[in-house]
């Protein structure tokens, strides 16, 4: 692959109206089930499959790039923001391998010998090359470099019952058990026992606004883990999001919701004849959802109207991408669909 195709920043500015439902762009159908949701760097989109394999398509035309094959089922993909796709595996040894997309070599592997979960990354001032953070089935945690794959440091949690959260210092990591841990450099700094079993959460300053498997979206302060409010939900909050001191919720029995970030005042709540499966996207003017039905909906920031309503060709995978003014996202059958606004 060209260099030039990696190197172009990812568009954030969208000067397009978000209210209007978007045009088809183009389509993609790869062998498989998807694996996730795509991930969109320079020019290029990939999509992981579970036939083993990461499809890479051009981001304007849809266009396939190439194809890398792997010995197990992708877990998560992650651009280093150089050259190199950062891929693990859920099956086999659960590797972590780092391939360079340019010419199509291994530069490193890395064994968890379980399963591996999705990864996340992090680059900071003194960490040019960045830090891959790689977690395996039973718990165990890795910090990895980006450019050798060198652990840098492992610890052993219980199970993680969601995603991490990486902040400028502090690394989050919620467990089954009700756990909430503060880790720094591979070491527990603090835990917070949480009343309920975190699906998702999200960093805002000193804050930590945490979906619970009580239906309910609560915040805690990361200072001392105190509960600064908590909100009843209308079923098990698996996604959030916060944007402009708001925060966004959808539950999955198909409730979306917002409510404030300060005082958690509930704003609207819209109840979807559906079931929400997968991440929302909240911006200035609409919050995006899909369903498991395969149906996407765009509702409004300010009221929670239903703007547009989209029937797909599956549910979602993973989460949805707005690039600029380009929406990108994966469904069950190995399709991926571009929408520009």
């Amino acid at each position: 692959m060209e260099p030039f195709l990696l190197s172009k920043p990812l568009e954030n500015k969208i000067t397009a109206d978000l209210t209007k439902e978007p045009r088809f762009l183009w389509s993609f159908d790869a062998p498989g089930e998807a694996a996730g949701g795509p991930v969109v760097f320079g020019e290029v989109v990939a999509m992981p499959t579970k036939n083993r394999s990461v499809w890479f398509l051009d981001k304007q035309s849809g266009k396939k790039l190439g194809v890398y094959d792997i010995s197990g089922v992708p877990a998560g993909v992650i651009f280093d923001g150089r050259e190199n796709l950062i891929v693990a595996e859920k099956s086999g040894n659960g590797q972590v391998f780092s391939y360079s997309l340019v010419d199509g070599a291994v530069n490193w592997r890395f064994d968890l010998n379980e399963g591996g979960e999705a990864l996340t990354f992090k680059r900071r001032g003194d960490d040019q090359a960045g830090t891959v953070l790689a977690s395996d089935l039973r718990g165990w945690v890795y910090a990895l470099r980006a450019d050798d794959g060198k652990q840098l440091w492992r610890l052993g949690l219980a199970p993680f019952s969601c995603p991490p959260v990486w902040t400028d210092s502090i690394l989050w990591l919620a467990d089954f058990e009700g756990d909430l841990n503060a880790v720094s450099d591979g070491k527990v700094v603090k835990t917070f026992k949480l009343a309920q079993t975190a699906l998702t959460f999200e960093s805002v300053g000193e804050a930590l606004v945490i979906g619970g498997g009580d239906s309910s979206v609560t915040v805690i302060s990361t200072l001392d883990g105190k509960t600064k409010w908590k909100i009843a939900a209308d079923g098990k909050v698996r996604s959030l999001g916060v944007y402009d001191s708001v925060v966004y919720y959808a539950s999955a029995i198909g409730t979306v919701g917002a409510c404030r970030l300060e005082s958690g005042q509930k704003l609207w709540e819209r109840k979807l004849d559906v079931l929400v499966n997968q991440p929302l996207i909240a911006n200035s003017l609409v919050v995006i959802v899909g369903s498991a039905d395969g149906r996407l909906f765009a509702l409004s920031t300010d009221k929670g109207e239903i703007l547009w309503e989209r029937k797909l060709a599956g549910a979602l995978v993973g989460k949805p991408v707005l690039a600029g003014n380009t929406l990108y996202l994966a469904t069950a059958g190995g399709r991926i669909f571009a929408f520009r606004y």
